[in-house]
């Protein structure tokens, strides 16, 4: 490798100065007086910079207190840093351990401790040429970017809205619904006698809600605000935007209705069906099980007056385990009955949406939550 020699370099930039400084005099002696004025000026700079590139080349232009060694010269009794000695570290192709070496060592070395370290987590900043090795550039600091696309934190996805819950905007402060809750009797009478009607009238109860807060808070330092990798106050928004529909979309099922609002599983007023059997999905044999079962969810809205004939916004939803065993239940043939061969993951079940969610697994893969409703 050939030794870079700063002097040199500096030298032909003297030398080119000092050519433009005898045309820029040459010029100023032919030039009239008008002219002479801005040559003379011109004049001064060059002089000025001949001056700041002189007394780079006598001193040490980035080694402070250090003396520069000349190009080739070997690291003897005099003690002279080496920039090409200090490259031939880097590149790996010299050795820390080599006495002709170990003055650009101590200097770096020392360099180091005066350099201002970010905490007590500094060494996370230090990095290497080519190893973690001081002698092979472990020594130096080398500033890291921060890019401006985030690596994505992997999260569950709200299913809710896209399986039809009804949403309503523009509320304030409480809210109340009147629910009908019976209807007048109707019978036959004969109208040939004479007969009293009995009267019957609706009966109603009223639901009331109120409003629940939802709430984020995340400290931002002044450094961080101003990260010049991206707009932190923006993404901070979309993260919290997000972070509040999981939330919405979890409460939905799962909610306590403690400071928060009753989630469907939580709610006694809703129906539920437990599988009589046993289903292994992978199994061919429990095929009629699997669709008797799903049926008799059904059958569960249907005896409540509530499955809808035209379609409705019924739709089904589930978590990993269950979306991704119903495509497991074969026919006779060994074909999946609920999709056709090579499709996408299941998207109907008997001509119902279903949508899965991470936040309704249980943790246990052997009872899954199957929800279905309008």
């Amino acid at each position: 490798m050939a030794e870079f020699d700063a002097v040199a370099v500096i030298e032909a930039s003297i030398a080119k100065l000092a050519d433009k400084f005898e045309e820029a005099q040459s010029a100023w002696q032919s030039a009239e007086e008008s002219e002479r004025k801005q040559i003379e000026t011109e004049l001064e700079d060059i002089k000025k910079q001949i001056k700041g590139l002189t007394e780079a080349a006598t001193s040490r232009p980035s080694v402070p207190g250090v003396e520069v060694a000349a190009p080739g010269e070997k690291n003897t009794a005099g003690r002279k840093f080496s920039f090409g000695r200090m490259a031939k570290l880097l590149c790996g192709t010299a050795s820390g351990d080599d006495p002709e070496y170990g003055y650009e060592m101590e200097v770096n070395r020392e360099a180091e401790k005066a350099l201002d370290k970010p905490g007590d987590d500094y060494t996370t900043f230090k990095t290497a040429i080519n190893t973690g090795t001081d002698s092979a550039g472990g020594f130096f600091y080398i500033p890291h970017e921060v890019q401006s696309t985030l690596v994505p934190y992997l999260e569950s996805q709200e299913i809710g809205i896209d399986l039809g819950v009804t949403v309503i905007n523009g509320l304030v402060g409480n809210v109340s619904w009147v629910v009908d809750e019976g209807v007048p009797v109707a019978y036959y009478v004969d109208t040939e006698g004479e007969e009293s009607v009995t009267e019957s009238v609706n009966t109603f109860s009223n639901i009331e809600m109120r409003p629940r807060v939802l709430a984020a808070a995340v400290p931002l330092s002044w450094g961080m605000q101003h990260q010049p990798a991206r707009a932190i106050d923006t993404w901070l928004m979309e993260r919290i935007g997000r972070q509040f529909a999981l939330k919405e979309d979890n409460v939905l099922f799962n909610g306590t209705g403690a400071q928060e609002p009753l989630g469907l599983l939580n709610h006694s007023g809703v129906n539920t069906h437990t599988w009589t059997a046993t289903v292994r999905f992978g199994d061919a044999t429990n095929r009629q099980t699997v669709t008797n079962e799903l049926r008799l969810q059904l059958k569960a809205i249907a005896d409540q007056n509530a499955l809808p004939f035209n379609g409705g916004r019924l739709g089904w939803a589930t978590d990993t385990n269950g979306y991704f065993a119903f495509p497991q239940v074969q026919d006779d043939r060994a074909l999946p009955i609920f999709v056709n061969a090579g499709d996408a993951p299941l998207n109907q079940l008997f001509n119902y949406p279903i949508r899965y969610s991470t936040q309704l697994d249980s943790g246990d893969n052997t009872d899954q939550t199957l929800l279905v409703g309008d």
